[in-house]
This record gives C-alpha cells, sequence and structure tokens, in this order.
C-alpha cells in the first residue's frame, strides 16, 4: 500500500548525489547467464526492447560496460547470478563476462544519480557492521554515486523475477496503470526520463504480484535501497 525506500546508512543522505545529465540514453540492460541464472539474458533482451535501448549480452556483458552505463545511463538493469559470501560482505558480487563485479571494486566506480537496479537473486542482501551500518552491493553502489538500488533480498528463482521486473519496468517508464483484476496506480515524477517514482513502480508490480496471488516469499523480496526523489 506504501511506497518505502530504506537507506544502509544516515550518512549516505546528509549531501545530496549529482544528478544524470537528462540528455544522456535513458536506459542500459546488462545480462549474463550461467547454470544458477539460466534465464538473465533472456531477461535482459526483454527489457531493453521496453525501453528501445542497447543490452549488453553474453560475452557483452562486461565490468568495463557495466562502469559505462554507471556513469552515464539513469537506469542501469544487470540480470545475472548474484553471490554473497558469508562474513565478506565486500565480495558480495554479480557474475558478469570477465568475473565477478564485487562491492569492493563498485565503490571505486563512480556514478552521478544512476539507479541500479538488479533482477539478480539475493543481491539486496547487506550485512550490518559496527555502527548500524549496513554493507553489500546496495551500500557500494549509493557510495559510488547510484540514486537508487532495486533488488531481491533472496532468491526468487529466474522466471518470477523476470515477470516482476518487466512489470516494474513498465511503470517506471510509462507510469501506465499496472492490472490483474482491478486498476494499479503508480505515482508520477517530474524526472525527465521516468514516468513514475521508482518506489512507486515497485508497490505497482508488487500489487499486481498480489492480485495474481503470488506468495509474499516472492514479491516481497524486492526492495529500493537509497534515496527517493
Amino acid at each position: 500500500r506504501f511506497e518505502v525506500a530504506f537507506t544502509p546508512s544516515a550518512s549516505l543522505m546528509v549531501t545530496p548525489g549529482p544528478r544524470i545529465d537528462p540528455e544522456n540514453s535513458a536506459f542500459t540492460a546488462i545480462g549474463f547467464s550461467d547454470a544458477d541464472a539460466p534465464l538473465a539474458e533472456r531477461a535482459a533482451r526483454r527489457l531493453a526492447a521496453e525501453w528501445s535501448a542497447p543490452a549488453r549480452i553474453g560475452p557483452n556483458a562486461t565490468s568495463a560496460a557495466f562502469g559505462e552505463a554507471f556513469e552515464h545511463c539513469p537506469v542501469v538493469h544487470v540480470a545475472s547470478h548474484a553471490r554473497f559470501p558469508a562474513g565478506r560482505p565486500l565480495d558480495a558480487g554479480i557474475l558478469l563476462a570477465d568475473g565477478w563485479l564485487t562491492a569492493r571494486r563498485v565503490y571505486q566506480m563512480r556514478s552521478a544519480g544512476t539507479l541500479v537496479v538488479l533482477g539478480s537473486c539475493g543481491a539486496g542482501r547487506s550485512v550490518v557492521e559496527v555502527g548500524d551500518e549496513f554493507l553489500g552491493l546496495s551500500r557500494a553502489f549509493l557510495a559510488a554515486g547510484a540514486s537508487g538500488v532495486v533488488a531481491p533480498m533472496w532468491s526468487v528463482g529466474d522466471a518470477f523475477s523476470e515477470q516482476f521486473m518487466q512489470r516494474f519496468h513498465h511503470v517506471l517508464r510509462t507510469g501506465a496503470t499496472v492490472t490483474a483484476g482491478e486498476g494499479v496506480p503508480a505515482a508520477t515524477t517530474g524526472h525527465a526520463r521516468f514516468a513514475a517514482e521508482p518506489a512507486a513502480a515497485l508497490v505497482a508490480a508488487q500489487r499486481a504480484s498480489i492480485l495474481q496471488h503470488h506468495s509474499p516469499a516472492l514479491w516481497a523480496s524486492f526492495t529500493m535501497i537509497g534515496r527517493e526523489r
């Protein structure tokens, strides 16, 4: 019912993040499939088609490709396998064609306000360290300049993740009502590239899942962490 965005650290909220140039390409999809995420590349292609935007697939889904998109695009979606090693939050990462893009490496990148969307199962996990600071991929992206991170906290399977993210991006791009038996409105925004606020688009996708009688074990996994406009 309500739009909720979390932040892993109060220190990330004191200074507003820089803003993406609205003249840049709106969206880039990056997809890399393996045995644990066999539908990732298909999901990335479908989302690129939704936005009429480029996709970096298979061998082209590299850390360099992500870094370029992260620096310039308002929205970057990554579909791949993710890991969160116990006790090593800086080694949490997403698998790309040239290896693991870890939180440690993300801290060295820079963005001017990209919204990062991760279709990778468990990519939103964090661990609480001294001072109640949350460490993991989401914190790393925000520290590097992302405006927000939308990601699942636990595994929901490739098929549901693909379906859920298709709904989320459709609302984010168009502001359209998502329906599954009744209307599900999304709040509009003045952002040059978004027709709906990311948190509102997330709520719309979750409501649609509820109306289709999906278990909370699936749709409740997805959260938004970061600065909401």
